[in-house]
C-alpha cells in the first residue's frame, strides 16, 4: 500500500494528526485538464454548483451538486467539464503528520468511533459520496480558520480536520448500508435530494423522477421506510432549519421562512406552532434571541 494512502496502517500509530496541503474555491468553464495527474495527498473535490466528470480508474465518473469524490494519494485523476458548462468546486488536500503536543490523534478517534475505525479497515481508490449538508458545512469552517489563522496546526482546526474525516466516513458508511437494499438507495436518494433542495418549491413528481421511480411507489417506499410522508419529512426538516436559524442568526422570520422554502408568512407561521408549540417570535425569544426582527404573527 502506498505509504501516504488514507488507509495505511501507521496512521493508526499514536501521534498522528491530520494536516490541509492545498485548498482552493474555483469555477472550471468547459475544461479539460490535459492528462492525468497525481499527488501524495489524499483529495477532496466537491461540487457546489453545476456539474462535471472525474476520469479515474479507467472510468469517468459523474458528479453533480451536493456530491464530492475522495481520492486516495497517488491515484491518476483529471477533471472533465463539458464545453459551454460550469462548475463551482471546492478542492481539499490533505494528509497525516507527526504532532506529540496534540492532546488529540487518529489513533484516539478510531478508538473512540467505530464507524470510523470500520472505515479505516477498508481500502479504495476512491469514492464519491452524496452530502447531506454536513461535509460542505465542515469544509467551509475548516477553510474559514485556515484563511484566518496562522497555526495550520491549532487545536479547532485539527479538530475541525476530524470532524471532516468523521463526516465522510458517515456518508461512507450509509452509502454502503443503503446499496445493499435497492429500496433503501432510492429512498436515500430522495432524502439527499429533500436536504439540497429544501429551499426551493419540491414536487413530488420531480422527485420521483429524480430517483428513476414512479410517483406512487416512492411515496409507499417512503413512508414504509421513514414512518413520515415526503411532505411531512420535508416540513420537519425545514422547521429544524428554521429553528436553527431562529436561534443562531439575526435574520428576520420574514427571510428565514423564505430560506427554507416556505414563502407563504402564514403557512410557516402554522407549521411551526403545529411543530413546536409556540410562534416563531416566540421560540426565539424563548431562546434568549429577541432581536426585534419580528412579522406578524
Amino acid at each position: 500500500m502506498d505509504k501516504n494512502s488514507l488507509f495505511h496502517s501507521q496512521w493508526k500509530n499514536p501521534n498522528y494528526v491530520l494536516s490541509t496541503k492545498a485548498y482552493y474555491y474555483k469555477t472550471w468553464q468547459g475544461y479539460q485538464m490535459p492528462s492525468l495527474h497525481s499527488h501524495s495527498s489524499i483529495e477532496v473535490m466537491y461540487v457546489i454548483a453545476g456539474k462535471c466528470h472525474i476520469e479515474i480508474d479507467d472510468q469517468c465518473v459523474g458528479l453533480t451538486k451536493g456530491q464530492f469524490i475522495l481520492i486516495d494519494a497517488n491515484v491518476p485523476h483529471r477533471l472533465l467539464v463539458p464545453k459551454n458548462r460550469s462548475c463551482r468546486m471546492l478542492n481539499l488536500e490533505f494528509g497525516f503528520v507527526l504532532n506529540i503536543n496534540s492532546p488529540l490523534d487518529l489513533k484516539r478517534m478510531i478508538d473512540e468511533e467505530r464507524h470510523l475505525l470500520v472505515f479505516f479497515e477498508s481500502a479504495f481508490t476512491y469514492s464519491v459520496l452524496h452530502d447531506t449538508d454536513m461535509v460542505y458545512s465542515t469544509l467551509k469552517k475548516l477553510i474559514y480558520y485556515l484563511d484566518s489563522n496562522h497555526r495550520k496546526n491549532s487545536l479547532n482546526i485539527q479538530l475541525l480536520h476530524f470532524q471532516l474525516l468523521i463526516d465522510i466516513a458517515y456518508l461512507w458508511k450509509d452509502a454502503i448500508a443503503y446499496a445493499k437494499n435497492g429500496s433503501e438507495s432510492h429512498v436515500y436518494r430522495a432524502v439527499e435530494y429533500l436536504h439540497q433542495h429544501y429551499d426551493e418549491d419540491i414536487k413530488i413528481l420531480h422527485l420521483a423522477q429524480h430517483v428513476n421511480l414512479n410517483e406512487n411507489y416512492l411515496q409507499r417506499l417512503f413512508k414504509e421506510q421513514m414512518n413520515l410522508t415526503i411532505i411531512e419529512y420535508l416540513n420537519r426538516f425545514r422547521l429544524e432549519k428554521a429553528a436553527m436559524f431562529l436561534i443562531e442568526t439575526d435574520y428576520t422570520m420574514m427571510e428565514i421562512s423564505d430560506m427554507v422554502g416556505l414563502n407563504s408568512r402564514q403557512y410557516f407561521i402554522k407549521l411551526f406552532k403545529d411543530r413546536y408549540a409556540m410562534t416563531p417570535g416566540v421560540y426565539r425569544k424563548s431562546k434568549g434571541k429577541g432581536h426585534g426582527h419580528e412579522m406578524s404573527e
